[in-house]
């Protein structure tokens, strides 16, 4: 796992990821998906970084941080 992946997923969570009405979950993920990727790759992050950082793919974990479903124990 990329040290460097994990620092900025943790970063980029924390300013970018609120949580949201249960019915608004899965369509926000999408789109913070979609836009935390574009912001990795603009600092030379690859995607498979970023899923490997979040171990259970990066959709998934930001759709634990809106209050979607468990978050695996780290």
């Amino acid at each position: 796992m990329s040290e460097r992946a994990s620092e900025f997923l943790a970063e980029w969570v924390g300013k970018n990821v609120n949580k949201v009405p249960e019915d608004q979950r899965e369509k926000k993920a999408e789109q913070l998906t979609e836009q935390c990727l574009e912001d990795a790759r603009a600092q030379g992050i690859h995607a498979d970084e970023l899923n490997n950082a979040a171990q259970d793919g990066l959709h998934h974990y930001i759709l634990a941080e809106l209050g979607g479903v468990e978050q695996p124990p780290h």
